[in-house]
C-alpha cells in the first residue's frame, strides 16, 4: 500500500498507469509487477506498508548500500534478488 503525503507519483502496475496526488492511495497485490516515479520536479513523499514482513529488510539492505556509498547496478541487483525482486525494462 502506498499513500501519497505530498507531491505526485505515477505508478505502473502490470500494464496500467495511474497518477496519484496528496491523499491518494494505491494497493498493489503481492507478486504483481509494479514501479513508480515522480513525474514532476517537485519532491514527493509517501507512506508505505509492506507485507510480507521480509520486504522491510529489503529497504534496510538498500539503505546500508547507500551508507556504504556502494549504490551501483550490481549491488542493487544482488540485494533485489534476495527478495525475489527484479528490474524489468
Amino acid at each position: 500500500m502506498f499513500y501519497v503525503l505530498d507531491g505526485e507519483l505515477e505508478f505502473f502496475v502490470d500494464d496500467s498507469a495511474v497518477r496519484l496526488t496528496r491523499g491518494d492511495t494505491i494497493i498493489v497485490p503481492i507478486g504483481v509487477a509494479h514501479t513508480f516515479r515522480n513525474p514532476t520536479d517537485t519532491p514527493a513523499r509517501f507512506l508505505t506498508t509492506l507485507t510480507p514482513y521480509q520486504y522491510v529488510h529489503y529497504f534496510e539492505d538498500i539503505a546500508e548500500l547507500v551508507k556504504q556509498g556502494n549504490l551501483n547496478p550490481k549491488t542493487i541487483g544482488e540485494a533485489m534478488k534476495k527478495y525475489n525482486t527484479e528490474v524489468v525494462r
